[in-house]
């Protein structure tokens, strides 16, 4: 018996601040949603550790970079890989081995996010981040109330939200020394 999943609404996260820390959690599913209905649901997850050779123990992944972030998109048949995200430069990199070219409407979402990471301003009303009711960081089931409002337990935030707060601010301070260097007038 096959079960059917219906299209989820998720929870809406409406801070800047909050879609950030969750997107840059590493282990987050949500949807981005325009006004005009379009709407595509992604799934971010970090680079493996270790890799598993067989039957034998795992060995460290020697590939490995805590700031790459995979993203794919949901299709009917499961999640499709797009490419990856460098978290400390905030830039999207398509991948050869995606199925999808990258001036479709799933990449473009992507894009438009990464960009609105850069401004200054609110999370613009023209565009809705929904998390799938998942923690950001582990991927557990939000159960509280306080943490689905947020997008992340209490456990990941008290061990890892001050550490993402820190990439967070280690981020804002690479890109306000990029706009100072090219000039850039917000």
């Amino acid at each position: 018996m096959y079960k059917i999943r219906m299209k989820s609404t998720g929870i809406r996260l409406l801070g800047k601040d909050e879609i950030q820390m969750y997107f840059f959690g590493g282990k987050g599913k949500f949807i981005l949603k325009s006004l005009s209905g379009i709407s595509y649901e992604y799934k971010v997850k970090p680079m493996a550790k270790t890799l598993k050779m067989g039957y034998g123990k795992p060995i460290p992944n020697p590939k490995y970079d805590e700031n790459i972030l995979y993203i794919s998109v949901r299709n009917s048949f499961g999640y499709e890989f797009l490419g990856c995200i460098k978290i400390e430069e905030n830039k999207y990199l398509h991948s050869k081995k995606s199925y999808l070219t990258e001036d479709g409407g799933a990449v473009k979402g992507v894009k438009w996010l990464l960009n609105q990471f850069e401004k200054d301003k609110e999370f613009p009303n023209t565009m809705e981040f929904h998390h799938l009711g998942t923690c950001g960081c582990c991927a557990k089931t939000l159960t509280t109330e306080g943490s689905i409002k947020m997008g992340i337990g209490p456990i990941c935030f008290e061990k890892y939200g001050s550490e993402r707060l820190k990439k967070l601010l280690v981020i804002k301070k690479k890109m306000e020394k990029r706009i100072k260097e090219n000039k850039i007038v917000l």
